[in-house]
């Protein structure tokens, strides 16, 4: 069961769900978190972002996390990182 969230919080978490078909109550975030290479072991860093911000809401989550230097190596081959190049919205950047 989903833990209901409040209207500004549910309009935020729309900008995140881009879906290629139409979005369902089954629909699930994708969502892509670049990281600075070295600064944060991925890994620790995917399951604090589970745990402790999407965790509590309660959301279905596709999460990876990886360094900005594989993402920009991997985009130029048929991957997955070629695909959210091509077609992933960005929802914040620094």
């Amino acid at each position: 069961m989903q833990t209901p969230v409040s209207a500004e919080v549910q309009q935020d978490l729309d900008c995140l769900v881009t879906a290629l078909g139409t979005r369902r109550a089954s629909s699930d975030i994708d969502l892509l978190v670049l990281t600075n290479s070295g600064l944060t072991d991925p890994s620790v860093l995917n399951k604090a972002l589970r745990l402790d911000t999407f965790g509590k809401l309660k959301l279905p989550l596709d999460l990876i996390v990886e360094d900005l230097q594989t993402f920009e190596e991997r985009r130029l081959l048929p991957t997955l990182e070629r695909k959210i190049a091509r077609q992933g919205r960005v929802v914040y950047a620094t």
